[in-house]
């Protein structure tokens, strides 16, 4: 099988040249781009952060009291249904 001529007119130094140019542009971009990347980055890692706590607190468990009202102390501790019903006939709601 045979090779393929360059084009009349074009050398291989000028491709070259061309890649050459081409990646000092690249550099050049990745130069300017850099500390926008590195802000962009140092962002999403403290993004992260304040998810990872805030799931931290979600999983805790949620303590519920009644609200207290105009300066009343706190309600006693609560107590099992089954200490008013001991000895009471069962019923069911209704009946």
């Amino acid at each position: 099988m045979p090779y393929l001529q360059p084009p009349k007119g074009k050398s291989p130094n000028d491709a070259k040249a061309q890649r050459a140019a081409l990646a000092l542009r690249i550099d050049r971009a990745a130069r300017d781009l850099n500390p926008f990347l590195m802000v962009f980055a140092a962002g999403l890692v403290l993004l992260n952060l304040t998810f990872c706590l805030g799931m931290a607190v979600a999983r805790q468990p949620v303590e519920w009291s009644p609200p207290l009202r105009n300066g009343a102390v706190a309600a006693p501790a609560a107590v099992s249904p089954a200490v008013f019903t001991e000895g009471a006939p069962a019923t069911r709601p209704g009946h």
